[in-house]
């Protein structure tokens, strides 16, 4: 687990300068000035950033929902309370 968090986080790391240097080129290009075409990148790319970890918490949110099918109740007695098992 430990290693496909660390591949993931350089290919998110990646992700985000390519799309910040794509950005600058495509400013600097435009006739941008040099620090205004860093913000801007800088700007893209740490709202793709955002995107993919809202992205990730949806996907977890749904993968690892529980249901009630993880839990069973299991009643001793009929007048008694009834006991939640979770596995």
């Amino acid at each position: 687990m430990s290693a496909a968090r660390e591949v993931s986080g350089v290919f998110g790391v990646v992700l985000v300068g390519v799309v910040l240097t794509r950005r600058e080129r495509s400013e600097l290009r435009a006739g941008s000035d040099p620090r205004g075409a860093f913000l801007t990148g800088y700007d893209l790319g740490l709202r793709l950033a955002a995107c993919c970890v809202l992205a990730g918490a949806l996907v977890t949110l749904v993968a690892l929902r529980r249901r009630g099918r993880h839990r069973r109740v299991v009643a001793r007695n009929r007048g008694r309370a009834a006991r939640v098992v979770t596995k």
